[in-house]
């Protein structure tokens, strides 16, 4: 399902977000997140495997939202079944965060990391706990 414009921005300013990313969020949740300074990045690690397709303005000329989406990332490369949508307003580039998971979640496996020799699967560790390492 998707999300109008004004549902968007009514999530981005009314909604109280979450400060840590659920795992493995599943086809059809949205939420809203804002981790804070040291958390900003965080929202990339969820789980899942992910392959940025781009960001765009919504609308096109004067955005009033920046979305950026993923496709999930598959044996056989991207795939649309599953995908993430992540809004937030252009001059918040630091959150919140409106998420939008979209799609049959049974298609994400987890998967070796791309140079990997063994068959061990890869789960990406959150930004904020690289920095705290």
């Amino acid at each position: 399902m998707s999300l109008t414009k004004e549902q968007i921005l009514n999530h981005l300013r009314n909604t109280d977000p979450l400060n840590e990313i659920p795992f493995r969020p599943k086809g059809g949740e949205t939420f809203l997140f804002q981790g804070g300074p040291s958390k900003l990045q965080d929202w990339r690690a969820d789980g899942h495997r992910w392959i940025n397709q781009g960001t765009v303005g919504l609308p096109r000329s004067n955005p009033k939202l920046k979305k950026k989406y993923f496709y999930i990332h598959t044996e056989n490369g991207a795939s649309k079944e599953f995908t993430k949508c992540v809004y937030h307003e252009p001059d918040h580039t630091d959150g919140p965060f409106l998420i939008q998971d979209c799609g049959n979640d049974d298609i994400s496996q987890p998967l070796p990391h791309g140079n990997s020799k063994e068959d061990k699967p890869f789960i990406r560790s959150k930004p904020s706990s690289l920095d705290k390492w």
